[in-house]
């Protein structure tokens, strides 16, 4: 693992070998410390750990609504609806108006072709929250599970007015049209589903326990994916919060140093772009695209001496680069 990701694990790892040897420990603060290590765990995907450690804090404090919530999100991302749906349902009992554990109960419901009970959660959660895309998309997906197509309309046309950006909506608004025998109406939703998978926007939903897991992630590889999928979505204030993040913790890594200097660059902040190339030219000084966007930078500020210097190395290092950008420069100097 990353070294600060390892870190994050040990620390709470020993915290909680340190409670458990306390006599004085009270059951509470020891199922604080699985609780809190099995997030850790759910985190970085290591989910038979993370069930281990939910299903402790359970048995030490059993009143506690989040540690069956949590204990209900392993069990179901390892395929075992059935455990997952008793502990949400005893997440209900402890909170019996928390919309995200009814829509998590819909969505078990629904992928046991319960179609009764999906709906019951569903419609509770539209009531709870009127405002929530997911649960209004949940109702629709109902409803064409039954064969009621104008039905579904109705709910994920009111999930498209929430986020008309989402893809899954937009996608089953096109196979909806399709079925109720309007190809043009359903190419226009198709039309908006982007090829490439990164660039597809998800349903956003409100979810506080699951967000305070997904904020423990520091590893720089979830920073960097997660940049990938803004930049594919062209939110490239977003991309670049999350490379710098993901520079911080491995600033090693080269590929993701320089796609950092790219969104800078799209962001028209040159100077901060320029100076991660020349930091990523000096720490891998065999990154010949580094020296080709520096080249460019160098370029158009017109620094034509610097410019044509790591143009040149780039050309040493990859002979087979077009001399497009040198020569270009070498015409601007007018050499």
């Amino acid at each position: 693992m990353e070294p600060g990701v390892a870190d994050q694990i040990r620390q709470r790892y020993e915290s909680l070998v340190h409670q458990l040897g306390d006599p004085e420990v009270s059951p509470l603060t020891v199922a604080r410390g699985f609780g809190q290590l099995g997030s850790i765990y759910r985190a970085y995907r290591l989910l038979p750990e993370a069930e281990e450690c939910f299903a402790s804090a359970v048995r030490f404090d059993p009143k506690n609504a989040r540690w069956h919530y949590f204990l209900g999100h392993v069990t179901r991302s390892q395929g075992r609806l059935s455990e997952s749906d008793a502990s949400f349902r005893r997440t209900l009992e402890l909170r019996p108006e928390d919309v995200p554990t009814l829509v998590w109960l819909a969505e078990n419901a629904l992928d046991q072709r319960d179609l009764e009970v999906a709906e019951q959660h569903f419609e509770r959660a539209v009531r709870l929250r009127p405002q929530s895309a997911r649960a209004h998309f949940g109702r629709g997906r109902v409803e064409l599970e039954r064969g009621e197509v104008r039905a579904a309309l109705d709910h994920l046309e009111a999930a498209l007015a929430l986020q008309p950006e989402a893809t899954p909506i937009l996608y089953t608004l096109g196979l909806t049209w399709s079925r109720l025998g309007d190809p043009d109406q359903a190419d226009s939703f198709f039309a908006r589903v982007p090829d490439d998978d990164r660039a597809r926007i998800p349903i956003a939903f409100d979810d506080p326990l699951l967000r305070e897991v997904a904020d423990l992630r520091e590893s720089a590889q979830s920073f960097a994916l997660s940049a990938q999928k803004a930049i594919s979505q062209r939110r490239y204030d977003v991309a670049v919060r999350d490379l710098q993040r993901a520079v911080e913790l491995a600033p090693e890594r080269s590929d993701t140093r320089y796609n950092l200097a790219a969104c800078l660059l799209l962001l028209d902040r040159r100077d901060e772009a320029q100076g991660h190339l020349e930091r990523l030219v000096a720490i891998d000084p065999h990154y010949v695209q580094g020296f080709l966007l520096l080249g460019r930078v160098y370029t158009v500020s017109g620094d034509l001496e610097q410019a044509e210097q790591v143009l040149l190395r780039a050309q040493e290092l990859d002979p087979g680069l077009t001399a497009g950008p040198l020569d270009e420069v070498r015409r601007l100097r007018g050499r």
